[in-house]
């Protein structure tokens, strides 16, 4: 997802998950995915070719958007017009 998100906005990657995932697809899980990408280990990245950089990078990017999720999850919990 993290090369995809060069060409498609957070909201638009999520849209794709709810269209094509195998099963029932929660944005509950994709946040707690992405805040664990500050616990993985880099040889699990490095497993995939990625350098210091780019993990670094993905990490900062999978933040954000945890963070950003987090906060929409919040308020649509609080308001009762969303939903």
């Amino acid at each position: 997802m993290f090369a995809a998100s060069r060409r498609w906005t957070n909201a638009e990657l999520e849209e794709f998950g709810r269209r094509h995932a195998r099963g029932r697809f929660e944005r509950e899980d994709l946040q707690s995915n992405l805040t664990g990408a500050e616990w993985t280990d880099d040889e699990a990245f490095t497993a995939y070719g990625l350098d210091d950089a780019t993990i670094t990078a993905l990490r900062s990017w999978a933040v954000e958007w945890a963070d950003d999720l987090a906060t929409r999850l919040l308020e649509e919990a609080s308001d009762p017009d969303i939903g």
